[in-house]
């Protein structure tokens, strides 16, 4: 039977290095499930769960630490469940939104679906200046829909709440 553990590795961006993490998962005998690469400045974080046997499993969590200590990374690992979706979890809200990046906009949106017990399975922000000088902030998300929810009520209180914080914001539904 499979276990599953999640890795996060992070450190300095330079060629190769996601090559020496992935040829260590494969080297133990993992399999990569699921994985996120992002880069902040000169600096990466990768996100991934792995699935294997047992010895696969604690090969990765005894080899990996030696691999970050070789190569500067700050590693963490935890056991995991695999991927289960709630059975009530049959839609999802994609969200965009726009506005002029400051302390606390993204607080709102997480406070929002966190009041209503909605689960956020993806989050991207990014801020950018514009030739001007002006910060705005582009925020993705993806949001679970269980079936008791009203998507029209919830899109008419999201859209009252962008409005309050000046932010211009996008719901789409997705089956």
């Amino acid at each position: 039977m499979d276990q599953y553990l999640v890795l996060t590795a992070m450190g300095r961006n330079r060629p190769g290095i996601l090559s020496k993490i992935t040829q260590l998962i494969t080297e133990c005998g993992c399999n990569i499930e699921d994985s996120r690469l992002a880069i902040f400045g000169s600096e990466f974080t990768l996100l991934m769960m792995l699935s294997g046997n047992h010895n696969a499993i604690a090969r990765v969590e005894v080899s990996l630490p030696l691999l970050g200590a070789e190569h500067d990374l700050l590693t963490m690992i935890k056991r995991a469940l695999g991927h289960q979706q709630e059975k009530s979890v049959r839609r999802w809200a994609e969200i965009s939104a726009s506005g002029p990046d400051k302390p606390g906009l993204i607080d709102n949106f997480t406070r929002f679906f966190a009041e209503r017990d909605l689960n956020i399975s993806s989050l991207s922000a990014r801020s950018e200046a514009d030739i001007d000088g002006i910060v705005t902030l582009q925020l993705q998300m993806t949001v679970e829909l269980s079936d008791d929810i009203d998507e029209s009520t919830l899109n008419a209180d999201l859209e009252k709440m962008c409005q309050s914080i000046s932010v211009d914001c996008h719901f789409y539904l997705v089956s």
